[in-house]
C-alpha cells in the first residue's frame, strides 16, 4: 500500500496502522476532531481563527486559544512515534504534513477518481495499473467519512468523499462487468447502492447485471424492490427507463429488442452478427449514458 508501512483511514472510524496492524489511538475529545480536520485537510495551512471557530465555537477566543494549544502539543506527542505525519505551525498558521508515502484513504480515493475522470476513458475495463489501484482503495475504505462523527464540519467533507467512494465504485463495477467477472461487479454494485439505494443508473445496471449472471429472477426482484422503496420513501415511481428495462427483462423477446425500441442500437451496426452475451454487453453499455461518471 505504501514504503513507510503507515496508514491513515478516515473512510469509517478513525484509525492509524502499521504495517497493517491497527494502533492504539490516544487522541479524544477536542482533541481527536482537531486532528480529524487537521487530515481531512492535510498539507493545507489553517489560520488559527478558523480553528477556533470549528473545534470550539462556543468557547471566548482566550480559552479557544489556550485548548489550541493544548490540543496541539498532545497530538504532535502522540505522532512522534509515526514517521511522516507531523504537526506544522508558524505564527498563527497551522498544518498537519502527511508525507506521500504515508497511505491516508481520502487522498488516494480524490486521487484515483479525478485521474479516471481526467483520463476521458471510452472504454470501462481498466488499466492493469488502475484497476489494482482502485480495488485496493475500496477494500480500504471501511464505511461512511468518519462514521460516527457528527461535527458540523464533517457533513460537508463525508458528502464529498461518499460521493467519490461511490464513483469508485461504479468503475469497479463496471470494469468487472467487461472483464465478464459478474459476481464481483455484483459485489460492487450492492456496496455502492448501500451508500445510495435511489441511484436509479446504479439500480437498472446491476438489474442487467443480474441478468448477465443468469439471475434473472433477482433482476427482477431488484425492480421490485426498487419500486416499493420509491413509493414508501418518496411515493413516486421509478424512472421511464428504469421500467422499460424491466419490461424488457420480464418479456419472452429477445435482448436485442431492448436496443432496437429504444433511442441508440449499438451505434447503428447490424445486430444479428453478435452473439447473446455481446448483446448483453451492448445493452449495459446502453445503459451507462456517462462514461465519465
Amino acid at each position: 500500500m505504501n514504503n513507510s508501512g503507515i496508514s491513515l483511514t478516515l473512510m469509517g472510524n478513525l484509525a492509524i496502522r502499521y504495517n497493517g496492524v491497527r494502533q492504539q489511538f490516544r487522541l479524544t475529545g477536542s482533541t481527536k476532531n482537531l486532528f480529524m480536520l487537521l487530515a481531512c485537510h492535510c498539507n493545507h495551512t489553517f489560520r488559527k481563527e478558523y480553528l477556533y471557530d470549528n473545534i470550539w465555537p462556543d468557547s471566548p477566543c482566550q480559552q479557544a486559544r489556550s485548548a489550541l494549544n493544548t490540543a496541539l502539543w498532545r497530538i504532535k506527542k502522540y505522532l512522534s512515534s509515526f514517521e511522516g505525519i507531523g504537526i506544522v505551525t508558524y505564527d498563527d498558521l497551522v498544518s498537519l504534513s502527511i508525507a506521500s508515502d504515508v497511505y491516508l484513504d481520502v487522498r488516494a480515493l480524490e486521487s484515483a477518481v479525478n485521474e479516471l475522470q481526467n483520463s476521458k476513458a471510452d472504454s470501462f475495463l481498466l488499466d492493469t495499473t488502475h484497476r489494482e489501484q482502485l480495488t485496493d482503495i475500496v477494500a480500504n475504505c471501511y464505511g461512511l467519512f468518519l462514521e460516527g462523527s457528527d461535527e458540523p464540519w464533517v457533513h460537508s467533507a463525508r458528502e464529498l468523499y461518499t460521493s467519490y467512494y461511490i464513483q469508485a465504485l461504479t468503475y469497479c463495477m463496471r470494469d468487472a462487468v467487461a472483464s465478464g467477472l459478474y459476481e464481483s461487479a455484483l459485489q460492487h454494485g450492492r456496496r455502492l447502492l448501500e451508500l445510495d439505494p435511489f441511484r436509479e443508473t446504479a439500480q437498472r445496471e446491476i438489474m442487467w447485471v443480474y441478468v448477465m449472471n443468469g439471475q434473472r429472477a433477482q433482476a427482477i426482484k431488484q425492480y421490485l424492490d426498487l419500486k416499493g422503496m420509491l413509493q414508501k420513501e418518496l411515493e413516486i415511481e421509478p424512472m421511464p427507463e428504469t421500467v422499460e428495462l424491466y419490461q424488457c427483462i420480464v418479456s419472452d423477446k429477445k435482448p436485442d429488442y431492448f436496443l432496437n425500441s429504444t433511442s441508440k442500437n449499438c451505434d447503428g451496426q447490424d445486430l444479428k452478427k453478435y452473439n447473446l452475451d455481446q448483446i448483453r454487453q451492448q445493452i449495459f453499455h446502453h445503459l451507462v449514458t456517462d462514461l465519465s461518471l
